[in-house]
């Protein structure tokens, strides 16, 4: 398919959903639901994180059909002129020049991989609570 059709604008301000998200968990601050807030968590994080890789990265472009391969000017140009050489793009060109998103909510890879961050002890372990609420339970 051609690259025009291919990709199209990211729409989302992850910025604004993070600031959103954040308010919504503030108003139920006062509720004893744990999962909940825990869950709700996560979504902050995950907006936050796709917030700072669409800003460190100039993400402005996905694909229609992976909504997890962004894509830069940068990016995007490259597969341009691949293209306009003639060259057929294929799904392995997407992903070979995609910031790839569709690890499913692996927000420690994200930010290992793509946003060159190590992390180290807090960060690490409140990330690996999210991910594994019941196995914490007991230890707080």
């Amino acid at each position: 398919m051609a690259l025009q059709q291919e990709l199209k604008a990211i729409e989302e301000d992850f910025g604004e959903a993070y600031h959103s998200r954040k308010k919504d968990l503030q108003s139920i601050d006062g509720i004893d639901r744990k999962i909940l807030k825990m869950h709700w968590g996560g979504v902050i994080v995950e907006c936050f994180v796709k917030y700072l890789i669409v800003q460190k990265y100039s993400m402005n472009k996905r694909r229609k059909s992976k909504i997890g391969q962004w894509f830069s000017d940068y990016t995007e140009n490259i597969l341009r002129e691949k293209e306009q050489q003639g060259h057929q793009l294929t799904g392995n060109d997407y992903k070979e020049y995609a910031c790839d998103l569709e690890s499913g909510h692996n927000f420690i890879m994200w930010i290992r991989k793509r946003l060159k961050f190590t992390i180290a002890g807090e960060i690490d372990d409140a990330l690996n609570i999210v991910y594994n609420p019941l196995e914490y339970e007991g230890k707080r």
